[in-house]
């Protein structure tokens, strides 16, 4: 897309992102993300807050799986 000179706007990325989270591609995810960032496309409140939460909540996941292990 961005080697055809086209710029994705917030809500492509916001698409790739919960694509990627649904087929359980999370460091896909995260690069979305990330990139989004680069760019300087701020993602919206929820979208913000909902990514919070599942960064928060996959930190959670490795700690009691780790320490179980």
């Amino acid at each position: 897309m961005v080697l055809d000179g086209v710029q994705p706007s917030r809500d492509t990325f916001h698409s790739l992102i919960a694509g990627t989270m649904k087929g359980s591609r999370l460091q896909d995810a995260f690069y979305f993300r990330d990139e989004m960032k680069t760019m300087g496309l701020l993602p919206d409140v929820c979208f913000s807050l909902f990514s919070l939460i599942f960064e928060r909540l996959l930190l959670f996941l490795s700690h009691v799986i780790f320490s179980i292990l």
